[in-house]
């Protein structure tokens, strides 16, 4: 399937399904038994620069509902039974304000990979990848082997719902080519054999094989979620309300429910409010002329957020640890 970088490998959607199929076996089949890759990698042939800044880009220009993407995948992310399994054993998620500061972390990570030269093995981005690398070999010796397949999946998790919803998530499907590439690019680096990175093809082939990702995983996970699904989510996602405020645990996983392809549920009253307000503000983004405006002022507000962390985690820590409350009154446990 592998294809040279922004090449079309796909001729119709018949070969994208095709090629998307054989792709999605072989990480769901062999990806499982494979450890993630340790060895040191550097950028690999395939590498084109043209390509990841256009990626780079397209983030730049859609922070907010990439941003929205992101937060989606992680949710759903943690209805896979192996990456909840890791995700609690690390216990760094077991409550809002620690979930705020893992996931803020991993934020940062993404948002050094966007904005830096990833040529340079000294920029900021290298160095974060380094990172995220030693943090995965540590977990894999602590905690049990961390695999290709799990990866992939994970992969998935930061940008798959930008290519298989982008009209729910309000973003453009022009300039995706790019997104794709530096995805596969992230992934090499990060440890993903070539021969299961979900990013490997075209546009027209890696959204096809996110789209059975979903069919074979996030849909089947969120529609019957593991043990401490919930627990997990509601700690994911109080912790991020400091940086998306419109946020309600309940309205946003079935939002996720809904980008995963399942029937809609009725929810009480507020949130479906929440639901509406959070699908209408991307569905307006989407809209053209209006989004000249909406665009860049969610992307700013987003951007303004995200730099504040530090104020912000004191802010999140003073409210709730000092309190042992959640932002919604009930008690909860530090652990």
């Amino acid at each position: 399937m592998d294809s040279p970088p922004g090449s079309i490998c796909c001729a119709d959607n018949e070969s994208a399904e095709r090629k998307a199929s054989a792709l999605v076996e072989c990480i769901m089949n062999e990806g499982k038994d494979v450890p993630l890759d340790e060895a040191p990698v550097l950028l690999p042939g395939w590498y084109n620069h043209s390509l990841v800044t256009r990626g780079q880009e397209y983030f730049t220009s859609n922070i907010f509902c990439i941003m929205a993407a992101k937060l989606s995948g992680l949710v759903g992310l943690l209805s896979v039974p192996s990456i909840l399994k890791i995700l609690m054993d690390t216990n760094k998620s077991s409550s809002p304000p620690k979930a705020y500061k893992r996931y803020m972390e991993t934020i940062n990570h993404m948002i050094e990979w966007y904005q830096s030269d990833l040529r340079n093995p000294n920029s900021k981005g290298r160095k974060s990848i380094l990172n995220v690398r030693r943090l995965h070999s540590a977990a894999n010796m602590k905690i049990g082997r961390i695999t290709q397949k799990d990866l992939a999946i994970t992969q998935f998790g930061f940008i798959g719902f930008a290519l298989t919803c982008p009209e729910v998530l309000g973003l453009p499907q022009s300039g995706q080519e790019g997104l794709v590439h530096f995805w596969r690019v992230i992934g090499h680096l990060i440890g993903i054999k070539d021969r299961y990175n979900l990013f490997q093809g075209c546009k027209k082939c890696s959204t096809a094989a996110c789209k059975m990702i979903v069919e074979k995983v996030y849909g089947p996970g969120t529609e019957s979620p593991p043990e401490h699904y919930n627990e997990m989510t509601d700690s994911l996602l109080k912790g991020m309300w400091p940086v998306m405020p419109i946020i309600n645990p309940v309205a946003y996983r079935e939002m996720v429910r809904r980008m995963c392809g399942l029937s809609p549920k009725q929810l009480p009253w507020l949130p479906q409010t929440l639901l509406n307000v959070q699908l209408t503000i991307h569905k307006l983004a989407s809209v053209q002329l209006l989004n000249l405006v909406l665009v860049p002022y969610l992307n700013f507000q987003m951007w303004l957020r995200c730099s504040s962390k530090e104020q912000l985690l004191s802010w999140h820590l003073s409210l709730s640890m000092i309190s042992g409350r959640d932002r919604t009154g009930r008690l909860y446990t530090q652990t």
